[in-house]
């Protein structure tokens, strides 16, 4: 990878810190719904539905649902493997930058900030996949409301 490619790359960056910014924005607003919903009740009294609706086997399918209902998990080996992999190319083209005399110091402190960013980078993305991984799935989180 060439010092041209590395320096497209930080430009790049600014596009990939507002597209992380944006998915913590969307995760920070997912927890908040999260906290809320986790503050109700979690049981459903089926028995006072039952009593309500004239239509029992309503009840009888909810009821049949939530009986059935199994958590989804997720692999994110791939994603962190991935991770790893542009870790070890970008570590390895900003090395080879910076051992090259040629440059001047100013594109060797760009290279070596770029080095920085991607770092912090990384371990944001490492911590975000953690979160991801802990997370419940969306469709798990959405409440549906039953009209009497």
């Amino acid at each position: 990878m060439s010092c041209l490619q590395i320096l497209l790359m930080s430009l790049h960056f600014s596009e990939t810190v507002a597209a992380l910014q944006a998915f913590r924005k969307r995760h920070a607003d997912a927890q908040r719904i999260h906290a809320q919903l986790s503050s109700q009740p979690a049981t459903v009294d089926l028995a006072h539905y039952r009593s309500i609706l004239k239509n029992k086997a309503i009840v009888d399918d909810a009821e049949k649902l939530l009986n059935e209902f199994k958590p989804v998990t997720y692999d994110v080996n791939a994603h962190v493997k991935a991770i790893e992999t542009f870790e070890a190319k970008a570590v390895g083209a900003i090395a080879l930058c910076v051992a090259l005399p040629s440059h001047n110091s100013l594109q060797v402190s760009r290279a070596k900030e770029t080095e920085t960013k991607i770092d912090e980078e990384l371990k944001q993305l490492q911590a975000t996949l953690a979160n991801i991984e802990e997370a419940r799935p969306f469709e798990d989180l959405t409440v549906g409301f039953a009209s009497t």
